[in-house]
């Protein structure tokens, strides 16, 4: 996840753990949020192409 984070932010590793606990703790539960709600798109969109969402 936190690869997610560096990338998608730009930031870097030293950025992040400078930053206090509780930013860090919000930051890593806002991307899970994100990337939960990416997969479940992921899904459908599978399911849309078997024929599966009609």
């Amino acid at each position: 996840m936190l690869h997610h984070l560096f990338q998608r932010l730009s930031i870097t590793p030293d950025e992040f753990y400078a930053k206090p606990y509780k930013v860090r703790s919000f930051m890593l539960a806002s991307m899970q949020v994100q990337l939960e709600a990416e997969e479940e798109e992921r899904r459908e969109i599978e399911r849309r192409a078997r024929g599966g969402g009609q």
